[in-house]
């Protein structure tokens, strides 16, 4: 697992380190504390593809805009330097010119990453994911999906694809003889079958360390279940060794993951961190809290998330 990053001059950010991680990490903070910033800089550090966090990351229409965004206060003479600890090792990234020819360091081959953006977006870009879909049939997987779908709606019965119509998933619910094609559903179902779909996909991977990132992962999911989901991906994490990676603003998302991480079976798998800038000098820091501690915090009514 990744268990430590320290960021120079990337985004947002400073000079900043954070450790602590855990297999599953929950990352808060205010707009603009560095949160998206944290996903884009460990994917930029750890996957070969760090360029497509340039292309795609950032909407701008100006390739220079998207270029000079990377670096810390568009300062584009000031070289990024990253360097993160795993499993005891630490290896270091350090670039001075983005548009530079670029060769992956060697640890990259050990690492593979998947970040998820919103529902309709990701990096890399899974351009099929019914056909991902049928392949998961067939090695026996598609009832991963099925269920985890029922963690948001228990009515839906089956879940298919047509060969005539590509790259579109289908759902029946229960009771009913149509099929409806996800693009109707809402966020939540759509947002599910990208998270389950990612963590099927990693888990192929012959790669030794699997991330998969989540930006904004209460983004149309209700309150109710999202307890529920939080234990879905925990144990899927858990079962193909994922480390996960996801910010929120939500209360009650962090309500959720700490009622989550405290049941039995999941102890010691969680970590919460908020982000926020230092009084003393105006960087972002990243402070990790004891779940025993946050429980208090909830409980209590202490601000949380950077406030």
């Amino acid at each position: 697992m990744l268990q430590s990053i320290e960021i120079e001059n990337f985004r947002c950010f400073e000079k900043t380190a954070i450790s602590g991680f855990e297999q599953i990490n929950l990352i808060t903070g205010k707009n603009n504390a560095g949160k998206t910033a944290l996903l884009e800089a460990i994917f930029y550090f750890l996957s070969s593809q760090r360029y497509a966090i340039i292309k795609n990351a950032r909407k701008s229409s100006n390739e220079a805009d998207n270029v000079k965004s990377i670096y810390f206060n568009q300062r584009t003479t000031i070289p990024i330097s990253l360097s993160g600890y795993w499993d005891n090792e630490r290896s270091l990234f350090s670039i001075k010119d983005v548009n530079a020819a670029y060769s992956p360091p060697a640890f990259t081959k050990d690492f593979e990453l998947a970040f998820i953006v919103d529902k309709d977006s990701q990096i890399p870009v899974m351009e099929d994911i019914a056909a991902f879909f049928d392949d998961e049939v067939i090695a026996g997987n598609s009832r991963i999906i099925h269920d985890s779908l029922a963690v948001i709606d228990d009515t839906l019965e089956e879940i298919r694809t047509f060969g005539s119509r590509q790259g579109v998933l289908y759902l029946r619910k229960k009771g009913e003889e149509n099929y409806v094609s996800i693009n109707f559903y809402g966020d939540a179902t759509q947002k599910i079958v990208r998270y389950v779909v990612n963590i099927l996909s990693l888990a192929k991977s012959g790669k030794k360390f699997k991330l998969l990132l989540i930006d904004e992962i209460e983004n149309g999911i209700h309150y109710i279940a999202q307890a529920e989901v939080w234990r879905m991906l925990m144990r899927l994490c858990k079962h193909f060794n994922i480390q996960l990676f996801a910010t929120t603003h939500s209360l009650e998302m962090i309500k959720a993951f700490q009622q989550v991480c405290s049941e039995e079976e999941l102890i010691g798998m969680g970590g919460y961190f908020e982000l926020g800038r230092s009084p003393k000098n105006g960087q972002i820091i990243g402070v990790k809290h004891d779940l025993e501690t946050l429980e208090y915090e909830l409980a209590s009514g202490d601000t949380i998330r950077g406030e």
